[in-house]
C-alpha cells in the first residue's frame, strides 16, 4: 500500500515546485491556488448550509480538500514562496514611485525656474 491509500499527501520537493512554477508561470500558479481555495470554500459553505459540522469548532475550508488537492495546494504555495521575493518586489515598486515623484518634482522645478526667468526678463 502507498501513502495515498491512507489519505496522506505525497511530499513535493522544492525542485518539483520550482520546475512547476517555471513551466506554467506565476499567473497560472496563482489562478490554480485561487481556484482550489474557492472550491474548498464552496464545499465548506455547502456543509454548513446542510447543517453539518456547525457545532464542531475548528473546521476550515482546508478540511474539505481531497488529499490530491492538498498536495497540489502545497506544491503551489511552495512554488510561490520559493520563486517570488515579495519584499524585493515591494521595494522595487516603492523605488519606482519615488523616482517618478522625483522626476515630477524636477520637472516642476524646471518649469518654475523657466517661468521665473521669463518674469525677470
Amino acid at each position: 500500500m502507498n501513502n495515498e491509500e491512507y489519505g496522506v499527501t505525497p511530499i513535493v520537493s522544492e525542485e518539483e515546485a520550482i520546475a512547476y512554477f517555471h513551466s506554467v508561470g506565476r499567473a497560472e500558479v496563482k489562478r490554480q491556488l485561487d481556484a482550489l481555495s474557492a472550491e474548498a470554500d464552496a464545499r465548506l459553505a455547502e456543509c454548513f448550509d446542510r447543517g453539518g459540522f456547525w457545532s464542531l469548532p475548528g473546521y476550515t475550508s482546508f478540511d474539505f480538500l481531497t488529499p490530491q488537492e492538498k498536495a497540489l495546494r502545497h506544491k503551489l504555495q511552495l512554488a510561490l514562496m520559493l520563486c517570488i521575493d515579495e519584499p524585493a518586489e515591494a521595494k522595487a515598486r516603492i523605488a519606482a514611485r519615488l523616482a517618478q515623484r522625483r522626476g515630477r518634482a524636477t520637472k516642476a522645478a524646471l518649469v518654475l525656474s523657466i517661468d521665473q526667468e521669463m518674469v525677470m526678463a
